[in-house]
């Protein structure tokens, strides 16, 4: 199993566009490629820092929404304020 986080730093002018592109476009397909307990963290203190974090069983699906992911980042980068960051961590304990 393993987690993925992508820290998102929103221009703060566009931050809603930026997370509604997250929800509408990120957030299907990551379901579609079996990506579950997907959760969006909004830092209440920093406008337009949002955290994602969802859990695959495989890096092979991981893999395959990161190749989507890809392929949407340049519109995703026009929101941005900095570069985004993706992690993926493997679970050694999840309860």
């Amino acid at each position: 199993m393993y987690r993925a986080l992508v820290h998102y730093y929103f221009k703060p002018d566009v931050a809603d566009k930026g997370k509604n592109f997250i929800l509408t476009v990120l957030y299907p397909q990551a379901k579609l490629l079996k990506c579950h307990n997907i959760e969006l963290w909004e830092d209440e203190k920093q406008k337009g820092h949002f955290v994602g974090t969802g859990i695959w069983d495989s890096k092979e699906d991981s893999a395959k929404f990161k190749t989507f992911w890809e392929e949407k980042q340049d519109e995703l980068m026009s929101y941005c304020s900095q570069p985004l960051k993706r992690e993926v961590y493997k679970v050694s304990l999840h309860g």
